[in-house]
């Protein structure tokens, strides 16, 4: 029972390095695709959002105006916490490492090579020329970092933040695959995913989805704290302005999936507190 994020530079290999690493183990695949097929369980429309975390973007320029960016960071929070609590899986980019660091359970690899080869990978994929191949290297290199530096305000390249770094150029594909699905087993063995680890990741995933939720539908609205337990139960606390505000935010939190209980704390009151934001 073990998790991997794998963070990688376009032409790395790192997208068929860790498809190799699930398919081998019977892993969930978290990529692009299961991320979009994760936001379906979000009510509302998330189209704008999710055209931001699955191209791994920053948002464009009215978006990031009048977007809050916690409303992406705590949307991708909330699957990556939801898929890493159903176990056995690999995560690949959108920052996975800054929410899964320090995990025992966990792996943090980042994917890397060197510039020149990474735009003959390209060119033989995707039949370009190449200069074409660079500027889209080049461009996919700049989206990720400004997409991680916008969500987490950190660099993607922070070795810090990976328990390792491996240049496919100098070790082949195989090999790295064969490296890291043994570390799995052996993390599997050694640091098995408990109840209790199950329970905190459902908790806070639940906890994400209702914040999303908030953040989006009232974010005129003045700060609500949320909590959750793993059975649903959500006790709210914090200020709004109005009982007007009082009651959405209850329609909207029991209409979040998950959800079995509402425990309302919110105080009522005209003095100015701290908002979403």
């Amino acid at each position: 029972m073990a998790v991997l994020t794998i963070s990688r530079q376009e032409g790395s290999l790192g997208d068929e390095i860790a498809k190799a690493v699930s398919d081998t183990l019977s892993y969930s695949l978290i990529d692009k695709h299961k991320i979009h097929d994760m936001s379906s369980g979000f009510k509302g429309d998330y189209s704008s959002e999710m055209d931001v975390i699955t191209n791994e973007s920053k948002p464009g320029f009215f978006d990031f105006i009048f977007h809050q960016r916690s409303v992406y960071g705590h949307m991708l929070a909330s699957m990556v916490y939801d898929a890493a609590g159903k176990d056995k899986c690999v995560i690949v980019g959108r920052g996975g490492q800054f929410l899964l660091h320090g995990k025992t359970h966990v792996i943090n690899a980042r994917i890397v090579a060197p510039f020149d080869l990474r735009v003959e990978r390209v060119m033989t994929r995707m039949n370009l020329e190449k200069k074409i191949a660079s500027d889209y290297v080049r461009t996919s290199d700049q989206k990720r970092e400004e997409f991680i530096n916008y969500l987490y305000r950190e660099k993607v390249g922070d070795l810090s933040w990976y328990d390792l770094v491996i240049d496919s150029d100098r070790f082949p594909m195989d090999r790295v695959v064969a490296f890291l699905v043994d570390e799995l087993r052996r993390l599997e063995k050694q640091y098995p995913l408990t109840p209790e680890d199950i329970h905190t990741y459902q908790i806070q995933s639940l906890e994400k989805r209702i914040e999303i939720v908030l953040m989006k539908e009232m974010k005129d609205s003045n700060y609500v704290k949320v909590s959750a337990n793993y059975d649903g139960l959500v006790v709210l606390s914090g200020y709004l302005s109005t009982e007007a505000e009082n009651k959405a935010v209850l329609k909207h939190v029991r209409n979040v999936d998950g959800v079995t209980a509402v425990e309302n704390k919110i105080i009522v009151s005209q003095f100015p507190v701290r908002p979403w934001y």
